[in-house]
């Protein structure tokens, strides 16, 4: 019996903390939980996602041919602008 007094007392503890006004007991814990997972994953995902960016600037900046936006043939011409003589004969 005394244990159960015990576990009672501990119920309380633990449930007043996360009890709102009205009454709902863990909604306050499972709120900050998923606010948590979720940014998280928004961090993850712009991880991944921003080397993808930078690189795809520092390869366009340095190397203007590999722009799809130009036509063919421009892109072309800026390659072989870019070329070395040793490259074109290669």
């Amino acid at each position: 019996m005394n244990r159960q007094i015990v576990h009672r007392e501990k119920l309380k503890w633990t449930n007043h903390s996360t009890r709102t006004d009205n009454g709902c007991e863990g909604d306050i814990f499972k709120m900050k939980r998923t606010i948590s997972v979720l940014s998280a994953a928004v961090i993850f995902m712009s991880m991944l996602v921003m080397p993808a960016n930078v690189s795809a600037r520092e390869t366009n900046g340095d190397k203007p041919w590999m722009n799809t936006k130009l036509s063919a043939e421009e892109r072309v011409e800026l390659l072989l602008d870019a070329m070395t003589l040793e490259q074109k004969i290669q």
